[in-house]
């Protein structure tokens, strides 16, 4: 269809619901029924209910089978222009806009038959957008700026602004830049104006007509109307934005970069390069905000352009960078990012004044951050005490803030006011986090009252210095567990656990409460205390612990205090002796283990009298005793100073009187045997035993015989004593019967040495029988030895005897 005379053809587009999705008009409209429309040079709407996508001279395509609107840009004069959404407030620089009819979608961008691959760039531009870059590469080499000459010239022309609208003739305006100019000379500056949409041009009538960009950036460029920096460029191989009609929201994609303020430095790297288009510039969009020295990261931000602030519910963080005070090789500040992020931040970002959006008035106070709720500060990160501070019991909440002046703090001015929720090891207490020098993080130290902080549920008390940073939560002061004082410069404390070293350690005696304890001193000791397995552990490593009040008791290893008393691990040690175990009680006074070794030492120091093996045994020191009983049935206990050991497997000390006395099971006697070399492990079985450490004499009682050679001996009273050395006192009295195969010879009222497994010497009453009559006869050398060749562990014994 062709118009006539004035009257432009015009095309009107319905949609099912009979409202008005589209209104051209244009010289001419080709239409195939059924099949499609097609116009060139139109000038076309496309309308969401109030609102409106348009362009003064697009060509125009409907195809009719799949109700598909296309509308694109042509090559020359006001074809060129960009598309404006009076609904966005936008430019959008596009050379092509598709409307599915029956999809109720739009889709931006991806001429028709690209080349696959082939990416297309699209821009939404601000009408407020004002680029002073752009605005001078119009001028060229030219002595006037064309874009001000023009708005000037227009301003000046006689013609009834309201009846003509923006109209210059095409000749005026090229004689205002060089006079020697005309219309022709000025054609090249013409189609850039057009496409950069600063102008409608009108070739045929010889008119110029004055978009609103051009007015705007003649006004902005002389500091009379503010402007702003959004022109966002999306460059894709599909379609760049979809706008969805029914939520009137465009999604828009492969978009690096959203610069919102060039003045204050804030830009978005957006997540996936995408984001959300919303009415009048409005913007939905995740991703990395930059804000002069601060970035914030999270999902869900709002830009709110009338009020030029972004909301955020809950930013998963946000990172402050320090300046360093010096700068890069472009001339800007150098700046690191801290070690801790604040998380969770709920609020605005106010990036300028809504009346100053170009930065034009250096407001110091922009951009600014308004926390309407509380964020935190954690510090579960795996550097941190190897990640022991969970996020869900440990962390500083910030109280909600403001800060102002993002793009030139200084450290000093970083200090918020909150509360530590420092998991189960203290109650919350409200501080102050700052930077922290040492490492960058935020942090503070802080002074617990006079009375300190319960620690662990009421389990300990701590008074002194608390230090929190990125090397973790650290105390300068006194720890008081049950009876336990101790003062240490470096504790660390962690949700289940605190480690230090202390100068002093100090547990004072408890003989009163229902757990007895002993009083125990030490030095330049490490901690570690377990909390929740209600166990210290304390070590010494230079030197040994002080056990006791009185003097001359220590332990060396490991003290571990709980709730039911101390115990050691390692060697508690005095005067008389040692006690060597994995576990030991302590009483005031007492040491216990049901897992030990012992040693007792003799009278002079100079060696061990006695020492025996897996034992379980208790010291009272009070009481001057100690009771033991060996394990197993097959622990032995060694008696060093007499050469022997037995497999008597309970004994009492009596430490007055320095005497030990055995015990064993009526019906299983005890063993002794020799250790002596030259004894050949001598063994016989006895019932008691007694030790006098003064004489170190061993008495041995209930022996029934002895087997030395190849002689049983019976004592006369069934005792024996073993001196110093291994020897055996000499036997009076004693009855010996040689052979201990045949059992042949009898000795009676015989005086034995016994001095080895293979050897004794005696003299006695030799007992035969001759005609039915007992009679003696005296030896007095009666010898049991080895006899005959080979080597002496394989020689045989054999008693003889003269006299």
């Amino acid at each position: 269809g062709y118009g006539s005379g004035n009257e432009p053809a015009q095309v009107t587009v319905f949609d099912k619901k009979r409202q008005k999705v589209f209104y051209g008009t244009g010289p001419l409209f080709i239409i195939k029924r059924e099949q499609n429309i097609v116009a060139e040079g139109v000038n076309a709407k496309l309308y969401m209910d109030e609102d409106s996508l348009f362009h003064p001279a697009a060509d125009f395509r409907l195809d009719i089978p799949s109700q598909l609107i296309s509308l694109s840009r042509g090559d020359k004069g006001s074809e060129r222009n960009p598309f404006f959404s009076s609904f966005y407030n936008m430019n959008l620089n596009t050379d092509r806009i598709a409307w599915h009819l029956n999809l109720d979608s739009l889709e931006i961008g991806a001429r028709a038959g690209t080349a696959k691959g082939v990416a297309q760039k699209v821009s939404f531009e601000s009408s407020n957008h004002f680029d002073m870059a752009v605005y001078n590469r119009m001028q060229h080499i030219a002595s006037k700026n064309p874009i001000s000459t023009l708005y000037v010239t227009w301003l000046e022309s006689d013609q009834d602004k309201e009846d003509n609208g923006r109209i210059v003739s095409d000749n005026t305006f090229a004689k205002r830049m060089n006079a020697n100019f005309d219309y022709s000379s000025i054609q090249t500056l013409l189609a850039e104006m057009v496409r950069d949409g600063f102008i409608n041009y009108y070739f045929d009538r010889h008119e110029i007509e004055l978009r609103d960009k051009l007015i705007h950036y003649a006004l902005a460029s002389q500091g009379k109307r503010d402007f702003d920096a959004i022109n966002i460029e999306s460059t894709s191989s599909t379609a760049n934005a979809q706008l969805n009609l029914k939520t009137k929201e465009t999604e828009v994609h492969d978009v690096d970069k959203i610069e919102l303020s060039s003045r204050q430095k804030v830009a978005l790297l957006p997540y996936g390069n995408e984001f959300t288009l919303l009415k009048n510039r409005d913007m939905r969009f995740g991703g990395r905000l930059f804000a002069g020295l601060v970035l914030f990261e999270g999902s869900n931000m709002e830009f709110n352009y009338e009020k030029f602030q972004v909301g955020f519910d809950s930013v998963r963080h946000m990172d402050f960078y320090l300046p360093t005070g010096d700068l890069d090789k472009n001339g800007q500040p150098i700046a690191n990012a801290m070690n801790s992020t604040v998380e969770l931040v709920s609020g605005v970002l106010l990036v300028d004044a809504p009346n100053n959006k170009s930065g034009k008035e250096d407001l110091a106070m922009f951009p600014s951050l308004q926390a309407k709720k509380p964020s935190f500060v954690f510090y579960d990160r795996p550097d941190i005490q190897h990640g022991v501070y969970k996020r869900d019991s440990f962390y500083f909440k910030l109280d909600p803030f403001s800060f102002n002046g993002l793009d030139s703090y200084t450290k000093e001015q970083l200090k918020f006011r909150g509360e530590m929720f420092p998991a189960t090891i203290f109650p919350p207490f409200k501080e102050t986090i700052v930077v922290r020098e040492e490492d960058k993080s935020f942090g503070f130290v802080h002074k617990t009252p006079p009375q300190g902080y319960p620690t662990y549920s009421k389990k300990g008390n701590y008074t002194g210095e608390l230090d929190l940073s990125n090397r973790g939560f650290l105390g300068k002061g006194k720890l008081e567990y049950l009876t336990a004082d101790i003062e240490s410069e470096d504790l660390v404390f962690r949700p289940r656990q605190t480690t230090g070293t202390a100068k002093k350690f100090f547990m004072e005696e408890d003989r009163k409460g229902n757990v007895k304890v002993p009083q125990a001193k030490g030095e330049n000791v490490s901690v570690n205390w377990l909390p929740f397995k209600d166990s210290m552990y304390v070590e010494s490593k230079a030197k040994d612990f002080e056990l006791f009040k009185a003097a001359g008791y220590s332990h060396k290893g490991t003290l571990i205090l709980t709730p039911s008393g101390l115990k050691g691990r390692g060697v508690f040690e005095w005067a008389e002796g040692k006690l060597t175990s994995k576990l030991i009680s302590y009483g005031p006074f007492q040491a216990s283990a049901d897992t030990a070794d012992l040693e007792i030492k003799s009278l002079d120091g100079q060696g061990i009298a006695f020492d025996s093996k897996n034992i379980d045994g208790e010291l009272d020191f009070d009481a001057q005793n100690g009771q033991f009983k060996a394990n197993s049935e097959s622990a032995t206990t060694t008696l060093p100073l007499d050469q022997y050991r037995t497999s008597m497997n309970e004994f009492t000390w009596d430490m007055r009187k320095k005497t030990i006395e055995f015990q064993s099971d009526p019906n299983k006697p005890g063993n002794f045997v020799s250790i002596d070399p030259d004894q050949d492990t001598l063994s016989f079985n006895g019932h008691t035993a007694f030790y006098d450490m003064n004489t170190n004499f061993l008495n041995i009682g209930g022996v029934k015989v002895i087997k030395a050679a190849d002689a049983y001996i019976f004592p006369d009273t069934s005792d024996i004593i073993i001196e110093p050395g291994g020897k055996m006192k000499q036997l009076a009295n004693a009855r010996i019967v040689a052979d201990t195969v045949n059992k042949y010879h009898t000795i009676n009222r015989a005086t034995v040495d016994i001095l080895g497994k293979k050897l004794y010497k005696a003299t006695g009453y030799y007992e035969y029988n001759i005609f039915g009559y007992n009679q003696e006869v005296f030896f007095n050398n009666i010898v049991g030895e080895r006899r005959g060749g080979g080597s002496m562990s394989t020689k045989n014994v054999l008693t003889s005897a003269s006299g």
